[in-house]
């Protein structure tokens, strides 16, 4: 048999055939070891992405279908072009560069404050966990520090947590970097990506 029909049959559906014809061509009998992958066509079906998506897209250049979408990097929106979009986001795309965009957490929610979020599209200020440490005294014998401070003697010297004996001419510093890592800003550890929105449907 040339062509092999496989029908699943039931009271209200229909047969559905699968042909396989590859090897019908040449006359070879059809099985598992004659039939050909590549005579199979499929057809993805269209994905509706809805406007407003935002998108990490990871390189400098654009997608394929670039025209749909807009950098959020503050430009204008074109109300005619973006009507959509221009509902959702007003006359600018929103700003994200050099942001981390973080799930919105109703206050009402209740829950734990340390994942309190700022409104929704609203820039929440940077900020750091509390760092501490202690001074203390041996009279007549030690300058003691702990956590973020630490005992230098007037020569500049370092002494890790203590004086010297007898001493009492003694710099103390605050050193955030003695407890954690420090740079010119407060972030977690990141790669940088590109922000795209979604402009047509």
């Amino acid at each position: 048999m040339s062509i092999v029909h496989l029908c699943l049959v039931a009271i209200t559906v229909p047969c559905l055939v699968l042909s396989a014809w590859a090897s019908a061509l040449a006359g070879a009998p059809v099985d598992a070891t004659s039939f050909d992958p590549k005579t199979v066509f499929i057809k993805a079906a269209p994905v509706n992405v809805p406007v407003g998506t935002v998108i990490a897209w990871p390189a400098a250049s654009d997608p394929l279908d670039a025209g749909n979408w807009l950098e959020c990097d503050g430009r204008a929106v074109d109300r005619t072009k973006y009507p959509r979009l221009h509902v959702l986001v007003g006359d600018q795309t929103p700003d994200y560069r050099g942001m981390f965009l973080r799930g919105y957490r109703d206050p009402q929610a209740g829950g734990s404050g340390d994942h309190a979020t700022a409104g929704l599209g609203l820039v929440q200020g940077d900020a750091i966990r509390n760092i501490t440490g202690d001074l203390g005294e041996v009279p007549g014998i030690a300058v003691i520090g702990s956590g973020a401070f630490h005992v230098e003697d007037v020569a500049g010297t370092s002494s890790p947590g203590y004086g010297a004996s007898g001493q009492t001419r003694v710099r103390v510093r605050f050193d955030a970097s003695k407890t954690v890592p420090t740079a010119g800003e407060t972030r977690p550890v990141n790669v940088a990506v590109r922000y795209l929105i979604r402009a047509l449907p």
